[in-house]
């Protein structure tokens, strides 16, 4: 190939080199906001942050399902939603409405009422798992406070201060 051929096709090549380098920092950068497979980061990291505990599932990509692995059947109403599959079983506990995951998804958020809430749920369940008989009752009716303030939490951001 001549210099001068060379010459017209270096700068093409710049640019397309360009272009690519600018379509893959967009990836990054949307990479931020939409963790893997499309979700939104603040749900990956909610569910990895609790080593699988909770379970965030969408029909829409919008408004998300909360799910908590359970060991048994204990405190659970009779129209309590559970999904079992093969080695696990798991509740619905709330639904985090578009807007939350989008409260929740910008940076300058605040989400730790948010992680507050679910640690109580965890820490809840734990306590109400390894409860004697006498003391399960209010160990079920903790667990059940704690729910509620994660669905009121989610509603409002007042309430999850």
């Amino acid at each position: 190939m001549s210099d001068a051929a060379f010459g017209r096709i270096l700068p093409v090549a710049c640019v397309l080199h360009a272009s690519v380098l600018a379509l893959v920092l967009w990836f990054a950068c949307a990479s931020a906001q939409a963790g893997e497979g499309g979700r939104p980061t603040i749900v990956e990291d909610l569910e990895k942050g609790y080593g699988g505990f909770f379970v965030f599932t969408t029909a829409d990509g919008r408004n998300y399902d909360i799910f908590q692995r359970i060991e048994s059947s204990q405190g659970l109403s009779a129209d309590a939603n559970i999904v079992c599959m093969m080695n696990e079983c798991l509740l619905e506990i709330a639904a985090m409405p578009q807007s939350a995951v989008a409260r929740y998804s910008d940076e300058t958020s605040n989400i730790g009422g948010l992680r507050r809430r679910l640690s109580g749920i965890r820490d809840a369940y734990s306590a109400m798992r390894m409860a004697s008989p006498d003391n399960r009752p209010a160990t079920i009716d903790a667990w059940h406070e704690s729910l509620m303030r994660l669905t009121l939490c989610l509603k409002t951001a007042e309430e999850c201060r």
